[in-house]
């Protein structure tokens, strides 16, 4: 569409300019999804059975009580659904430094024997080598490297993957490859000229897996953790994923109504034909239990300490601003931010009255916000399936009144639950 406004206003000009770029851009889109997409599954077995027995688990019987409980230690988005990001180019001198705070490569979870008889895991097994990796496996605070794992009852085994993107990284170095992802980012930028974002390509990669464990249990013999895997090009910008491939990588349903940006409504109306929801406060939904709010993504300029880190909350017509978290400079592109002294971003309090959350300069109530704009979107929690989460809902916000101000409401992503909106 630029290319159209350069060179000519002729209909026949502008028309074949068009279909050009249009076959750009699906071409990109088939290169894109033909080679990211179907990677092989299960292509080693580390000992274990045929890979269609392992994607096949057994599953347990209602009335049976399962031998193993698994707790993913990031609480979201299941316990046996783990979810990573990993980005190609951070933008940020120093690799050690860009891995130890920059990617949410690592995840681990923790494995209890429910039964009154010692668990045996007598193997594990990825769905792909050159994706994921098993970085460590702890009993008793100690390393262990041989099989079989022999848990006692109640006892615990800790065990971390790694999101390594391997095949997506070796793939990428090819030149043509740049060039693809570059135009395809290009021609993103160019369309927000025009409120259009339909590109059927994209600069960031969800990928799927499997780690698969096989216990001595006669009701499950095989226990599947799903993998979700989320790949980024570079940082920034149309670089960045979008909102809802964001809630989707985390296990969510919840319709956005939108992609890179909020379909040139610029903070000024709700998404129509998405689960947006609109309210100026929030109320305690069970007394007898917290409030519960987690930082899930944080997509915006990195490296230094901005207001836009920042979350708190307050009461209707008072000043006080009770903190909530503050994330550290270099999370600002990636799934669950670290926060200070915290590690995940994760907070329960109980409000005495009803409350207001504020995000760096978002806030829920428009009147206070750059132009009266919607600074915090807010949108009802559904699961994979579609159905709402009770008491729950995704808030995202957009740094207002900015240079950089561009309305994917992503630039912050929380999650809060027992709660309902007022």
């Amino acid at each position: 569409m630029a290319i159209v406004l350069i060179f000519s206003r002729k209909e026949r000009i502008a028309f074949y300019t068009l279909i050009f770029l249009a076959a750009v851009n699906l071409a990109t889109a088939v290169f894109l999804k033909f080679n990211f997409k179907d990677f092989s599954p299960l292509n080693s077995d580390h000992g274990l059975t045929t890979s269609k027995i392992l994607l096949s688990s057994v599953l347990t019987p209602v009335n049976e009580r399962s031998k193993i409980i698994i707790e993913n230690l990031d609480g979201l988005p299941d316990n046996d659904v783990l979810a990573f990001s990993f980005v190609h180019k951070s933008g940020i001198a120093g690799s050690d430094i860009r891995k130890k705070t920059f990617d949410h490569q690592e995840v681990t979870v923790c494995l209890t024997n429910n039964a009154s008889s010692d668990l045996i895991i007598s193997g594990m097994a990825l769905s792909d080598d050159e994706l994921w990796h098993i970085k460590s496996i702890k009993k008793d605070d100690k390393i262990q490297s041989t099989y079989p794992l022999v848990i006692t009852p109640s006892g615990h085994v800790y065990i971390t993957v790694e999101f390594t993107a391997a095949k997506i990284e070796q793939r990428i170095k090819a030149p043509w490859w740049k060039y693809l992802l570059k135009a395809q980012n290009f021609l993103a930028v160019q369309s927000r000229n025009f409120n259009y974002q339909k590109l059927r390509g994209a600069t960031c990669i969800n990928t799927n897996g499997l780690l698969v464990l096989k216990t001595d249990s006669k009701t499950e013999p095989y226990r599947n953790i799903h993998l979700n895997g989320l790949w980024q090009y570079k940082v920034e910008g149309d670089w960045e994923p979008d909102l809802q491939r964001v809630v989707n990588t985390l296990g969510f349903g919840t319709v956005i109504g939108f992609k890179n940006f909020d379909n040139g409504l610029n903070g000024d109306k709700l998404v129509p034909f998405s689960d947006e929801v609109t309210g100026s406060c929030f109320t305690v939904a069970d007394q007898n239990k917290s409030v519960r709010v987690t930082k899930i993504a944080a997509y915006h300029g990195c490296c230094s300490v901005e207001a836009l880190d920042s979350a708190c909350y307050y009461y209707p017509a008072k000043n006080k601003m009770f903190p909530l978290f503050v994330s550290m400079p270099r999370t600002g592109q990636m799934l669950f931010p670290n926060g200070y002294n915290m590690g995940v971003n994760s907070v329960c309090f109980k409000p005495d009255y009803p409350f207001v959350l504020k995000v760096g300069k978002s806030d829920m109530e428009r009147k206070r916000n750059f132009q009266s704009k919607i600074g915090l979107r807010i949108w009802k929690a559904r699961d994979l399936n579609g159905s709402p989460i009770s008491n729950a809902f995704i808030l995202g916000a957009d740094h207002l009144g900015a240079k950089g101000t561009n309305y994917d409401y992503q630039d912050e992503v929380l999650y809060i639950e027992n709660v309902k909106i007022k």
